[in-house]
């Protein structure tokens, strides 16, 4: 979440972890977004309608879960939804950017990605693509048309960057 930008995001010590109080709200430029630790091992529709009348109630309207069980197709469909994350524990068990063979990457602002795209006078259709659910995207939470830099070191140029757009 810290790597997202969010602020005010809790320390959790592994001693104390208990998924009834796993619930906090972390804040990014005034947004708000709900972390929710999952409980339960089979998470249906039921649960996520719940958890959305608790989140409106409380005006917030993005949404992290973490579930450690198994999501229905059901509610896998509700949570299509672009302001609900998913992630399964088994996703978050390493840190995948902390590799030694994982590029430097950079989550282009709008105001950098217009400079980009005027400065090298291509169209975003042009850029190689990034999927949404590709472990790098969820990782910084991207969105359709965010455009990444990676930065890799190459024996010939000293580091290379690639860019790529994510669909």
């Amino acid at each position: 979440l810290q790597q997202r930008g969010y602020t005010e995001v809790p320390k959790i010590e592994i001693d104390e972890i208990n998924r009834r109080k796993m619930h906090f709200i972390c804040r990014k430029n005034g947004k708000q977004v709900f972390v929710f630790f999952s409980s339960s091992k089979v998470i249906g529709i039921q649960h996520i309608e719940n958890l959305m009348k608790r989140l409106n109630s409380q005006n917030i309207f993005d949404c992290i879960i973490i579930y450690s069980g198994i999501l229905t197709p059901s509610a896998l469909k509700m949570v299509q939804n672009p302001c609900i994350e998913v992630f399964s524990e088994n996703e978050l068990l390493c840190d995948i950017m902390n590799h030694e063979l994982m590029p430097m990457i950079h989550v282009m602002t709008k105001e950098e990605k217009n400079d980009f795209l005027r400065r090298t006078k291509i169209n975003e259709c042009d850029l190689p693509l990034i999927s949404k659910n590709d472990k790098i995207s969820k990782y910084f939470g991207l969105s359709k048309n965010d455009i990444i830099k990676i930065s890799r070191k190459s024996e010939t140029a000293c580091k290379y960057d690639c860019y790529r757009l994510v669909i």
